[in-house]
């Protein structure tokens, strides 16, 4: 995957050099991620590897990766949060169950870059159940 495919931010991991077909695709799907309260859900292709996650949009006929900023306050701009689309597998990630939506789970990261919280939601809890394995919950 080309560097240039994604910007690099002082918050975000290092896209370089980015290999997919060097790491084990667990499964492959299509997920909702709901951003935050007033903007647009966002649709993604979501690759979940042995090492970490994908979350691919799509820009006309192929798949971007794309950081996403959301404003803390709709006041200040510089008060942004950037999430990445690469999200890595470690001590610092836990997966739980939304428990108001049954086809919906979080993943939350407590990484050094900060910590951020993506909410996903699958199809139909079925859906939910794959993306979601017991034994993520850590």
């Amino acid at each position: 995957m080309s560097p240039s495919v994604a910007k690099k931010t002082r918050k975000s991991l290092t896209l370089e050099h980015l290999e997919l077909t060097k790491h084990r695709l667990i499964y492959e799907g299509q997920l909702t991620w709901r951003v935050a309260k007033g903007q647009k859900n966002i649709d993604l292709q979501v690759l979940m590897l042995d090492e970490f996650i994908v979350l691919l949009q799509k820009a006309d006929d192929k798949y971007i990766l794309k950081n996403h900023s959301i404003s803390k306050s709709p006041v200040k701009d510089e008060n942004k949060l950037t999430h990445s689309p690469i999200i890595k597998y470690g001590p610092s990630m836990l997966f739980r169950a939304v428990a108001t939506d049954n086809c919906a789970f979080f993943i939350v990261t407590t990484q050094t870059v900060g910590p951020h919280i993506y909410e996903l939601v699958a199809s139909s809890p079925m859906e939910r159940k794959i993306r979601y394995p017991s034994q993520w919950k850590q």
